[in-house]
Order: structure tokens, then C-alpha cells, then sequence
């Protein structure tokens, strides 16, 4: 997005307003294009916003829990310090698809049959993209004495993202059967489905006859399902980088009349006409109308939930919906590498050929790709932080059109904070070498280095380069 759209929109009074109104007891995190600013950040007051004016972000994105103090987090020595600063969490419904109108349809049902388990503090808002959030409050839930599923009693507020997850569960076995029909209906067979997405027919088959025989989580996203603490969400009002429509509040009961291409359009935003369904509000003449929901919600703490299967038909609707924004047509099984453990030193000579063209190349285009896989494999290698800073810029240094310090140091301290390792793309994923400029000769000289074994990746390179070496007890790495 231009810097000016960016300005005519958020520097609006009643953008700047809204912005206040849902900071207030969250954490805020603040985009740039593709980079993440610093967490925690609090937007507390009107001082705050003042700070923002001088760097603009693409976007804004708050937690769904409120907190007593977000300067804290991160601080915390235990789960029940974190519980002791949680003041409460709304329950955000996250709704994708491999399409907006599979989300759209979803999203319809979902809020038919929450209306009709008499929820009225509902509320609906477009993501900015192609998905929705859909959401109840917390004070629409009874807050004190509520069981887990060992029986034992707490304050609402502990059970986060437990009885969240087990609400969105619930939800979702509720409307199976409805949501996998009119699936079906809208492609016209199962089989067509499978041709449509590039699915295979086994992986879309269920065992389940309520369900129509659809595994619908295939194409359909509930992230709520997957949530963890600090969990952030587009804030309404927020645009989105890459469509450049804003996030917007939906009357619930016009959802199905939304065209986001018009609707979305920023200059089209105005909050006053959102008022009578603003996102988040609360009516206390409702009452506590999530009570049912709540109640069923805690009955399915009893059950064995197996998350890990749902974790992985998730991630494989992400592969897929990911392919589709590449424009390709088959899945990107490959599309990271599969994790090599290294145990030995690595030096610059034990570097994959690719690995070595990449370093020394100026890059035209591509630049952001070509860091990424130098850091996937950099941290993959188990190289210090200090060899892989100056490795990179040094790297940096050699572009003509370097990137901006704050660009690298961001990516530095994203991938220093994972606690699992990332490998570099497979060199099938020509995304990631082949189209920023990467010899070609180079690859293959990669890929068939090993008479008996062909390559996968520059790490999958360096392992099965250590594995042919003479062992040597003393360049074990210590622990």
C-alpha cells in the first residue's frame, strides 16, 4: 500500500478513535508490510496515536485477551502470573477458506445457529481478506466459578485458550452435517471438490454419514481451534496489506448481502454506520446469552479431543490455500524442507553450492526470498546469533539496493525467537531459487552432487555431506 492511502485513512479522526477504542486492555501488535514491530506494544491514550502518526503501519492487530497491564507481557515467570494479569477474552470465531465464498458460506451457518442457542451479543466483521471473525464478548459469559475438566473451579479468565478452543469445537461438530452439504452443493459432487482444490478423494472422505462423507476441514479454517495465549487478530479498522480493503464490523443479519469489493473500499468506511452493530459490543439487557455455548463447551472438556489430527488437516488447508495465491495447481507438500539434524560444526567450505551462489549474488529482485532462505539454513546449521548477523550483513552490503537495516534486524529477532526450526525451501519450490536468480547449472549441481542420493535442499545438502565425511569426535558440538 502507498504511503498516501495509508495517511488519508488512518490519520482520520474517527479511524484514530476507533483505533483507541479497541486498544484498551489489549496487547497491540503493528505491521509494516511484512514485518512485525516490536511486542508488547499498548496504545493507552492519544499521546500514543500521536507516536503512530510518525511511522505509519499497513495494519493493526490486537490480542483477543485483555489485560490488566500488557506492558508485562513477557515477563512472566509462570502460568500463574499470566492468569493473574488476564482480566478476561472475547471469544473470535477466525474464519478462512481455500476461498471467500467457502468462508462465506461457512460463516452464514455459523451464525444461524449461534442466533438460534439464543446469542445475541453478536457480532461479525470481514478480515480484510477473503475470511470473517465472528465473535461473542466476554461479559456475555458467566466469569466466576467455572469448571475445567478436572472439576475444579476458576475465575473464566484462567481458562484461556482451553475453553475458547472447546467452544469453537463444539461449534463446529454442531454444524458439520449443514456446512459439509451445502459444500457439496456448491461444487456440485465431493469428486469435484477434489478436482476443483487438488485434493485427493481419500483425504476429503470421511467415515462420518451425519457429515455427508466431507472431511470439510480440508477446506475450511476455524483457527480459534489452534489458538494460544497472545493470540493476535486484525483489529476492525485495520486495513490488509495485500487486498488494501479495510476490516470492517458486518450486520449479522445482512451477511450474506456484503460485497467486500465495495463495502471494504476505505474511502467507503464510515463507523458511524456500524453503530447499531459495532464489533464487540455488548448489551446487558441480553444478559449472559452465551451461557448455553459456555455450558456445552465445558461438557466437551470430558472428551479426548485429538487437536494434533485437526492440527495437521489445518496446516494442509493452509498448503493448499497458499498454492492457490501462487497460482498453482498442485499441492506444496514440498514446499519447506523436511528438518535435518545437524550435530556438527559447519563451516563455510561444508556450504551447499546454492548456498555459496546466494551469498555472493546482488540481487535485483528477490531479495527478501533470498534472506529467508539464508537464515532458514543459517539457523538450521546452528550457527551462533553472532556469526549469522554478520554473515547476513555482510551479505546485505554486497546489493546494490540493500535492504533497510530495520527490515533485516526484525527478521534477526523473529527467527532467534522460534522454538523449533524452520527449513529451507526445497528447491522444487522454484519460487524460492530459480525465479530470484539462482543458476540453474547451480541447482542441479546441488541437487545430484550424491551419486546415490538426490538432494532436497541446501540443509538436506550440508547433512548428507557430514554424513560421508570421516568422523571426528572433537568437532562434536557440545551441549
Amino acid at each position: 500500500m502507498e504511503y498516501e492511502q495509508l495517511r488519508d485513512y488512518y490519520l482520520r479522526d474517527d479511524i484514530q478513535e476507533r483505533i483507541l477504542h479497541f486498544s484498551k486492555n489489549r496487547e497491540v501488535a503493528l505491521r509494516y508490510t511484512d514485518v512485525f514491530g516490536k511486542r508488547p506494544f499498548v496504545i493507552e491514550n492519544k499521546f500514543d496515536m500521536l507516536q503512530i502518526r510518525k511511522k505509519l503501519p499497513t495494519s493493526f492487530h490486537i490480542s483477543e485477551e485483555r489485560w490488566l497491564n500488557a506492558h508485562l507481557l513477557g515477563t512472566e515467570k509462570n502460568q500463574e502470573e499470566r492468569n493473574q494479569n488476564r482480566i478476561g477474552w472475547d471469544l473470535i470465531l477466525d474464519l478462512d477458506g481455500v476461498s471467500y465464498e467457502y468462508a462465506q458460506i461457512a460463516g452464514d451457518i455459523i451464525i444461524k445457529f449461534l442466533k438460534n442457542i439464543g446469542i445475541k451479543n453478536l457480532s461479525v466483521k470481514f478480515s480484510g481478506n477473503k475470511g470473517f471473525h465472528i465473535a461473542i464478548p466476554y461479559e456475555s459469559f458467566i466469569t466466576t466459578d467455572v469448571p475445567d475438566k478436572f472439576g475444579k473451579y476458576h475465575p473464566m479468565s484462567s481458562l484461556f485458550p482451553e475453553l475458547a478452543q472447546y467452544m469453537a469445537l463444539y461449534i463446529t461438530e454442531q454444524i458439520k452435517s449443514e456446512l459439509s452439504l451445502a459444500l457439496i452443493n456448491h461444487a456440485g459432487s465431493i469428486d469435484k471438490l477434489s478436482e476443483l482444490w487438488n485434493i485427493a478423494l481419500e483425504d476429503l472422505v470421511n467415515d462420518d454419514k451425519d457429515a455427508h462423507h466431507l472431511n470439510f476441514l480440508k477446506l475450511i479454517e476455524i483457527d480459534t481451534i489452534l489458538i494460544t495465549s497472545r493470540h493476535l487478530f486484525r483489529m476492525p479498522y485495520s486495513l490488509h496489506e495485500k487486498s488494501g480493503l479495510a476490516s470492517i464490523p458486518i450486520d449479522p443479519d445482512k451477511f450474506l448481502e456484503f460485497d467486500k469489493f465495495e463495502d471494504a473500499k476505505p474511502q467507503n468506511v464510515s463507523p458511524k454506520l456500524y453503530s447499531e452493530f459495532e464489533f464487540l459490543n455488548y448489551n446487558s439487557k441480553y444478559g449472559k446469552d452465551g451461557r448455553e455455548l459456555q455450558i456445552k463447551a465445558i461438557e466437551y472438556f470430558t472428551q479426548e479431543i485429538d487437536f494434533s489430527n485437526m492440527t495437521k488437516q489445518l496446516e494442509e488447508k493452509r498448503r493448499i490455500d497458499y498454492n492457490s495465491k501462487l497460482g498453482k495447481t498442485t499441492l506444496l507438500s514440498d514446499a519447506f524442507g523436511e528438518v535435518f539434524e545437524i550435530d556438527e560444526e559447519v563451516s563455510f567450505e561444508d556450504f551447499s553450492p546454492v548456498i555459496k551462489e546466494i551469498l555472493q549474488m546482488d540481487f535485483e529482485d528477490g531479495k527478501k526470498r533470498a534472506l529467508f532462505v539464508l537464515l532458514t539454513f543459517l539457523y538450521s546449521i546452528k550457527w551462533s546469533e553472532e556469526l549469522i548477523k554478520d554473515e547476513v550483513q555482510k551479505w546485505n552490503s554486497r546489493q546494490t539496493l540493500p535492504l533497510k537495516e530495520q527490515y533485516i534486524q526484525a527478521q534477526l529477532h523473529w527467527f532467534s525467537n522460534q522454538n523449533s526450526t524452520i527449513s529451507p525451501p526445497n528447491y522444487s519450490n522454484e519460487n524460492y531459487y530459480k525465479n530470484i536468480g539462482v543458476n540453474s547449472d547451480v541447482i542441479e549441481e546441488d541437487i545430484f552432487h550424491f551419486k546415490n542420493k538426490r538432494v532436497k535442499n541446501p540443509l538436506h545438502y550440508v547433512y548428507l555431506l557430514l554424513k560421508t565425511k570421516p568422523q571426528d569426535k572433537n568437532k562434536k558440538k557440545k551441549n
